[in-house]
């Protein structure tokens, strides 16, 4: 198969892929496997010695919802609709039952996927007591079960802090205003920019330390990190948030609320970009004392075929000359999955984050062809001449399909590339690539 296509051809990948959109293309039922879809997070601030507000911060992906047509009067042509409802029972210490939160909202979704927010958002906030909570979350669909998750919410003040929560926040347009990360209380691979916001009666003069915790298991991230820095008292008392504005859940600061302890500051933390990749930290906040919080780098999309590394080193070929594909898959597990890693650095265009967008696009589109080019023949998409395609240059601009001398044929037309790529199908399922002009 390799053969079949000139290797300037498949150079034209690293020279092209900024034209490219540069998220995962999903799949026909707009799932990603590896991805769970509900996140929420809480954030506890003080109101006064013995009372604080808990903020429930919720992310679900629009595609766990069924979206139907007839559930409202107020649908429109083109225009589905789907009823979510989201619980939360609060038990205290005691497992006594002191509230309920409940959300509920009508969203719909167009024809036009492709202007949809990919997620929903909700805020839902609620007094109490300071004591450490049980949260029982639940989220339905028209009464359908979706997911169940519970939360252990330390509503006290933990040494130097409150609470034991860390906000990870990135900077939106308007510079008062910054963009929650809602990941479970971790941060996702593809974020730089961080901002992480503690609640604490005073750490001026307190240092933090970010130390990686090398995990075995985590074949391909084996790093050994460390930064140090001070932490910074920011001029507010409050963190105000709003659930949903322009497709995504926003926060300011504030300093003037009244409902704010205020013996209480909040104190920011800058995330160096290069300490953001996939791996569990500790964070380390210190001066007399030393507390100690804990959080993860999670690659929220990634690809699934990189769970594979000997099938992942296989999809390279394309790309490879027949040195270098004996170099990567060469050595154990761990050798070759560092073998991977460090010939995708070699090709970063962005090498002030770890995050490496050219082959997160390169092994998603491994994924797609996999599902979308399979037939009964040929189980793995990816391994056909349209999979090849599609992997090196992506989704073609528009596909047609003629017939000529009884012979059917498949066209697919790149704009951008002002290429065009012919399949001839040889028989049911089984596309042969026989021209490239």
């Amino acid at each position: 198969m390799k053969n079949q296509i000139s290797l300037a051809i498949i150079l034209l990948f690293f020279a092209i892929s900024s034209c490219f959109p540069q998220s995962p293309i999903r799949s026909k039922n707009g799932r990603l496997d590896n991805h769970h879809g509900l996140y929420i997070e809480s954030f506890v601030q003080a109101v006064n010695e013995d009372e604080v507000n808990i903020t429930f911060l919720v992310r679900m992906d629009r595609n766990l919802f069924e979206f139907k047509q007839g559930f409202t009067q107020k649908e429109q042509k083109g225009v589905l609709t789907a009823l979510p409802n989201l619980d939360i029972e609060i038990k205290d210490s005691e497992t006594i039952i002191r509230t309920r939160l409940n959300w509920n909202n009508e969203i719909t979704k167009s024809q036009d996927e492709a202007n949809q927010d990919k997620y929903i958002y909700a805020t839902l906030s609620t007094y109490l007591k300071k004591d450490n909570y049980t949260a029982k979350v639940t989220l339905r669909d028209n009464n359908r079960l979706i997911k169940k998750k519970e939360m252990i919410i330390n509503a006290i003040d933990n040494s130097a802090i409150l609470s034991d929560n860390i906000l990870f926040v990135e900077k939106a347009d308007d510079t008062n205003k910054f963009h929650p990360c809602i990941f479970d209380g971790n941060l996702p691979f593809e974020k730089s920019g961080i901002t992480a916001y503690i609640i604490a009666k005073d750490l001026e003069g307190w240092k933090y330390r970010i130390e990686s915790i090398v995990n075995e298991s985590n074949l391909m991230w084996q790093r050994e990190y460390s930064y140090e820095g001070e932490i910074i008292k920011e001029d507010a008392n409050h963190i105000r948030f709003i659930s949903n504005e322009n497709g995504k859940s926003v926060a300011n600061l504030e300093n003037s609320n009244s409902n704010a302890d205020p013996t209480y500051s909040i104190f920011s933390i800058d995330i160096p970009d290069e300490a953001i990749f996939p791996q569990s930290f500790n964070m380390y906040l210190f001066n007399q004392d030393t507390v100690d919080l804990i959080y993860r780098v999670i690659w929220e999309e990634k690809p699934e075929c990189l769970k594979d590394i000997n099938y992942a080193i296989e999809m390279m070929y394309y790309i490879l000359d027949d040195e270098q594909f004996s170099n990567i898959k060469s050595g154990n597990k761990t050798e070759k999955s560092q073998n991977l890693l460090n010939y995708w650095i070699e090709q970063d265009q962005t090498v002030e984050t770890p995050f490496i967008e050219n082959m997160s696009l390169y092994f998603h589109r491994v994924d797609y062809a996999q599902k979308e080019y399979a037939t009964v023949r040929y189980k793995d998409g990816a391994r056909t001449p349209r999979g090849q395609i599609s992997i090196l240059y992506g989704k073609p601009t528009s596909i047609k399909n003629v017939i000529v001398n009884e012979q059917v044929i498949e066209i697919w037309k790149y704009n951008h590339l002002d290429k065009e790529f012919t399949f001839t199908v040889e028989a049911p399922g089984e596309y042969i690539l026989t021209e490239i002009n």
